[in-house]
């Protein structure tokens, strides 16, 4: 899934590799400046130092905001964990800051022919997605408020576009591209159903996620437009759909 950035001098994308073949394609390099958030939901700017099979290693940089390590950390981020990443070349220099698209399809072709482990892999990286559209406050909406917004737009998008830097004016909330995660969240749970996969631990007292997936589909119906109290219902159950998270390491490799 693609994930468009805005660059002040250049051109860079941010992206969310479901597999570690994919997170090697993006061809990062020694000296490269990324953005990652990983699958224990930890956000993190690096220098990369060395670019491995598996993994990339590097040292923390100024933190952005909701990054917790100092910067001179040493890391490692296996590409496994990578569920989002985003770089911009060392060489440019530019500056950068992350929107987040809609997914393409719900569910990807490759999908079809997943295992179980691979399923629950892909169920991860879609939740750590989501967990960041949550954490920077999206939330959906309904379609009075779309309404709403959508007479806000048409009135603040020229005044905004005075102003300079880019447009800045009232966005849907994160309402689509949190719909298009919590919508492939079903679907791969519907797939794990189907396969006859193990059931997974949430943070839902005395719920597993195959037992969430038989409450959620009538909160999801195919068609028609869910009222607030509805899409209440489906968020918190979504943000529950994680066993509770290990605790982050503090530190990592020696610094350099």
């Amino acid at each position: 899934m693609a994930v468009s950035c805005v660059c002040t001098a250049c051109a860079t994308r941010s992206y969310t590799p479901d597999t570690p073949s994919e997170a090697r394609q993006l061809n990062i390099r020694n000296g490269d400046e990324i953005r990652v958030v990983t699958t224990n939901r930890e956000r993190l700017t690096l220098r990369v130092g060395q670019v491995q099979e598996d993994r990339i290693v590097g040292v923390t940089i100024e933190p952005n905001i909701k990054e917790k390590r100092p910067p001179g950390t040493g890391v490692e981020v296996a590409y496994a964990d990578i569920a989002m990443l985003e770089a911009c070349n060392a060489s440019i220099g530019c500056a950068y800051r992350p929107m987040i698209q809609r997914p393409a399809e719900a569910v990807r072709p490759e999908y079809a022919s997943y295992d179980c482990s691979q399923l629950d892999a892909a169920i991860l990286k879609i939740d750590t997605v989501r967990w960041v559209i949550r954490d920077d406050g999206g939330n959906l909406e309904t379609s009075g408020h779309k309404a709403a917004r959508y007479a806000g737009n048409f009135l603040m998008i020229p005044l905004a576009m005075g102003a300079g830097g880019g447009p800045i004016y009232m966005t849907d909330g994160g309402h689509v591209v949190l719909n298009a995660a919590d919508q492939r969240i079903l679907e791969l749970l519907r797939l794990k159903r189907v396969r006859g996969c193990p059931a997974a631990a949430t943070s839902e007292p005395g719920m597993t996620d195959l037992q969430m997936l038989e409450v959620l589909e009538p909160l999801m119906p195919a068609t028609g437009t869910p009222d607030r109290q509805t899409c209440d219902d489906r968020t918190a159950l979504l943000d529950r759909l994680r066993a509770p998270l290990p605790a982050t390491p503090e530190t990592g490799l020696p610094r350099e």
